[in-house]
């Protein structure tokens, strides 16, 4: 809706009051518990949805869990730029280039993707380390301000690259930069798609 991609009216929203998921491995039958519970649920404040037509389920007392991916991120940040470069170039350098991520994100709709362009090439398309750089950073800057977090993509990597942390440090730039959230409240424009004459322009030197 925020992307003018539906409308509102012609939708009848069931949203599902969530405790959370569970993470790869457990099976269906087993109840959901702090052991197997995935890492993105571990800290999700949002368990009931909001603009729904209708909710359906209960949340049941939920225990207070370790947020495993927040303290990763809060390791990532402490380390030195070079540390933290070095970490993503590891990461990075395992890609394959499948486009899983890409695959399997709901925000990756467009006709023709930007990175498959090859008249200009924006990125490289083979599975090299400044191509596989290029891609990640591409995609993270082109999610900042729309990624809801259901970390889909890191989910089907199979390389393991924890792309949820990327996503989850640019969630927090602009939540701490535009006090914005994305996937809770439908905007025309996120905020990185529009200007405002009160934008902080300290940037600029």
């Amino acid at each position: 809706m925020g992307e003018s991609q539906l409308k509102r009216e012609d939708l009848y929203i069931i949203g599902v009051a969530c405790a959370g998921v569970k993470g790869n491995g457990p099976a269906n039958s087993e109840q959901l518990t702090a052991g197997n519970i995935s890492r993105k649920c571990r800290e999700c404040p949002v368990h009931t949805p909001e603009g729904a037509d209708l909710i359906v389920g209960t949340i049941p007392d939920l225990p207070e869990l370790t947020p495993l991916e927040g303290e990763e991120l809060a390791r990532l940040e402490a380390m030195t730029p070079g540390a933290r470069w070095a970490f993503w170039k590891e990461h990075f350098s395992r890609c394959i280039r499948c486009l899983a991520c890409r695959q399997v994100c709901p925000f990756c709709y467009c006709e023709q993707c930007m990175c498959d362009r090859n008249r200009p090439q924006a990125v490289e398309t083979t599975p090299r380390p400044a191509g596989n750089t290029a891609w990640h950073i591409v995609r993270a800057m082109h999610l900042a301000g729309r990624c809801a977090g259901c970390a889909e993509c890191e989910r089907a990597c199979p390389m393991d690259i924890p792309l949820n942390l990327l996503n989850r440090k640019m969630a927090k730039e602009l939540k701490a930069l535009y006090d914005f959230e994305a996937g809770l409240t439908p905007v025309e424009k996120g905020p990185l798609a529009e200007y405002k004459d009160n934008d902080d322009q300290s940037f600029i030197k």
